[in-house]
Order: C-alpha cells, then sequence, then structure tokens
C-alpha cells in the first residue's frame, strides 16, 4: 500500500508538470512562437514515454497499479502493452481493481519471465464503461506443468473472489500452442 501511495504521488507530480508545459505551449502558439510551442511538445511526450509506456487514463490507481507492474515486467525483460478505452468514470472500488491488476499481472509476468525467448510481453486491454470493467490478459507461458504448493495459485482465488463480489464473469484459459 505504501509502495502505491508513492507511486501515485509520483504520477500526481507527473501530471502538474505535464499541465504547465501545455500551458506554456499554448502561450507560445499565442505568441506566435509555433516552432518552439512544438519542440516543446516533442520533448514532452518523449520524457513521458520514457516515464512509462502505459497509456493513462483517467484513474489513478489503474495508472499507478500499471506503472507499478510495467517497472517490475521490464526488470524480466517483459514489455506489457497496454490498451485503456473508458466511457464513464470507474464505478468499483479502486482497491479491488488494483488488486485484481496487481494479481493478474503477477501471474503474467512469473509465467513470461518463465520462457526462453527473446520477445517477452504481455497484452492487457482494459474496457470502463457504465456498468463494468472488462480486463483481458493474454501472454505465452512455458508449457510446464508445476506442482502447486500452498503458497501458489492465492492471485486466481482472489480475483475470482473480486469478480463474484461484483457479480461478474471470469474466464480462464490456457490455450496450447500447436506450430
Amino acid at each position: 500500500i505504501e509502495l502505491l501511495k508513492e507511486e501515485k504521488q509520483n504520477f500526481r507530480k507527473i501530471k502538474h508538470d505535464y499541465l504547465n508545459f501545455l500551458t506554456v505551449a499554448q502561450g507560445l502558439i499565442e505568441i506566435d512562437q509555433k516552432e518552439k510551442a512544438l519542440t516543446l511538445l516533442k520533448d514532452t511526450t518523449n520524457e513521458l514515454m520514457n516515464v512509462s509506456n502505459i497509456p493513462l487514463c483517467s484513474n489513478e490507481t489503474i495508472n499507478t497499479a500499471l506503472f507499478i507492474k510495467q517497472n517490475q515486467a521490464k526488470q524480466h525483460g517483459i514489455s506489457i502493452n497496454v490498451k485503456i478505452t473508458e466511457s464513464h468514470s470507474l464505478k468499483f472500488s479502486e482497491y479491488d481493481i488494483a488488486r485484481v491488476l496487481f494479481n493478474l499481472l503477477d501471474n503474467a509476468i512469473e509465467a513470461v519471465s518463465e520462457l526462453e525467448v527473446s520477445r517477452k510481453s504481455i497484452d492487457l486491454n482494459i474496457e470502463i464503461n457504465e456498468s463494468e470493467i472488462y480486463i483481458f490478459s493474454e501472454n505465452f507461458c512455458a508449457d510446464k506443468k508445476a506442482k502447486r504448493s500452498s503458497e501458489r495459485g492465492n492471485g486466481m482465488k482472489i480475483i475470482k473472489d473480486i469478480v463474484k463480489k461484483y457479480k461478474g464473469s471470469f474466464d480462464f484459459n490456457i490455450i496450447e500452442n500447436e506450430e
């Protein structure tokens, strides 16, 4: 929770700076300094892309959770490709959404980190509409039938319990690669 709070504060700083840069760019355009404004906007965009390759949505908890997990994935050489579509604000507990994202991405990062390939990635699509949030994650995993200890499998149970709490649906599939 402390890490989440810290990263949330970092996102607030980035958002604050970004709004300041937009104001400066607007001022430069108003005084007919369009080239300087364009340079400033390009530099700002590049800086933001270096901080995080995830698209920002209006929900800071989602942004923070994804930022934390993206940094963790980078340590394993894994990229997380995120697509967020939102037509309404989130109407569910931010705590529950963070728990779902953390557990989902923990499992995906663990599975992908065991792969012996050069390009490792996780695709994550999130759609937030008026009545629901849809989260779809897809990644490759090693063909490994490991023995489960009592410490494993809790993440999936947590996700299932949260989904059940909101009377939603949960689906998990492993599709064997037939190449």
